[in-house]
């Protein structure tokens, strides 16, 4: 069984295994589906290159299944969707799943040039406070659709 707190575990953890890197990630956390009764929290962390690409980790958590999907993938701006790097079904807290979902994240974030993150804050603190949260709301990346049998299919199917 999979807490929310368990998930906020996984990713704290993964993302106490990226300080190496040059950039910290940019942490979020969003929310949906209550009104049609299933309802779902993404929570991650991600770094945005000078074009717009993003490299994100993300756990997906089905509230009522108590289940999350735990992910590395980038996407473009130009909208052709995400590409993977890492998928699984995460039912229990394990500290190797958040390990090596950040070994993937990392080697991914090497393959970029991050935008740093001090000239975006810097410009933010310039904007009022309702332009600061519109921009951060189109930075933060939106979750892609999961298939959570076919993680558990996957999950069964010997090597």
């Amino acid at each position: 069984m999979l807490t929310y707190e368990d998930v906020i575990q996984l990713r704290d953890e993964a993302l106490r295994h990226t300080l190496s890197l040059p950039v910290p990630p940019r942490m979020y956390e969003l929310s949906g589906g209550g009104a049609a009764g299933r309802s779902w929290r993404a929570i991650g962390f991600f770094l945005t290159d000078a074009e717009g690409a993003q490299l994100v980790l993300e756990l997906l958590d089905i509230v009522n299944e108590q289940v999350a999907a735990l992910r590395v993938y980038q996407e473009a701006p130009s909208g052709t969707g995400p590409r993977f790097a890492f998928e699984l079904l995460v039912e229990r807290y394990d500290d190797q799943l958040a390990l090596s979902a950040a070994a993937e994240f990392v080697s991914g974030a090497q393959e970029m040039s991050p935008r740093a993150r001090d000239e975006d804050d810097a410009m933010l603190a310039s904007f009022p406070d309702e332009l600061r949260k519109a921009w951060m709301m189109a930075e933060t990346p939106v979750p892609p659709p999961v298939s959570f049998d076919a993680l558990r299919a996957a999950r069964n199917t010997p090597s």
